[in-house]
């Protein structure tokens, strides 16, 4: 009796959401080039810009590791989600967009702390054999942790949102341009289309592409789009631009 009791109250064991892994992967992905460049110092006779080369690809290696196994823990994904929706300002009247969702944590995080009037999760998700509905992970994760009413899902190009211009008031994305395949300025320049005046715009990226769009991008844009605040801050490996669009 307690032997089916037991297996009765496995079978219906909580369920629990499952996040994949959003960490920046650039610098995971330039090491094998990196390496490369060894045997072309060595034919070359240039050996002893080897020893700043090694330290180089070292730090790099022990930055990406950190980097892996602390953005890949439950405290880092849900701190770094508090402190978008912190500085997004986003309220109970926001509509809100987490493009490029991934499994949809942003977007979960928003419906859970804000509950505002509509969170949109969207992504260009790629279908495989051992899961061919992709987004029906993050459909899974909001209805399990209680907001699968508030989450709205779907697949969608990044490059040509389907949404109006101006429609939302808060859109934030985790590596959303770090890991895009695809033109990151015309990414970014497409969240910007939707963003309404007096909006906010949230991106947490990479350090290196974080920089890139406060400094080189988002100057650029700023014209077409009249953004304004733009601001970076930190977030342990994570770099975090904000702005507000003006017009």
């Amino acid at each position: 009796m307690a032997f089916g009791t037991r297996a009765k109250l496995t079978e219906t064991a909580i369920e629990k959401p499952s996040y994949e892994f959003e960490a920046p992967r650039d610098l995971l992905t330039i090491l094998p080039a990196l390496f490369g460049f060894i045997p072309l110092l060595v034919t070359r006779g240039e050996s002893w810009y080897l020893i700043p080369f090694v330290v180089l690809v070292g730090f790099s290696l022990l930055w990406s590791s950190a980097s892996v196994v602390i953005g890949s823990t439950s405290w880092y994904r849900t701190t770094l989600d508090r402190r978008i929706i912190e500085l997004s300002g986003a309220a109970k009247s926001s509509r809100i967009l987490n493009a490029a969702s991934g499994t949809g944590s942003l977007a979960i995080s928003f419906a859970k702390i804000v509950r505002p009037i509509e969170v949109w999760a969207t992504d260009n998700w790629k279908a495989t054999k051992r899961m061919p509905d992709p987004s029906g992970r993050t459909r899974d994760n909001a209805r399990i942790e209680g907001v699968g009413d508030m989450v709205q899902v779907r697949h969608v190009d990044p490059l040509n949102l389907p949404f109006k211009s101006g429609y939302f008031s808060t859109v934030g994305t985790r590596y959303g341009i770090s890991n895009s395949r695809r033109d990151k300025r015309r990414t970014l320049g497409e969240m910007l289309r939707v963003t309404r005046p007096g909006g906010t715009i949230v991106l947490a990226e990479t350090l290196p592409i974080a920089l890139w769009l406060r400094f080189v991008v988002l100057r650029r844009l700023a014209r077409e789009y009249k953004a304004g605040a733009i601001s970076l801050s930190r977030f342990h490996f994570t770099g975090i631009v904000s702005a507000q669009k003006l017009g």
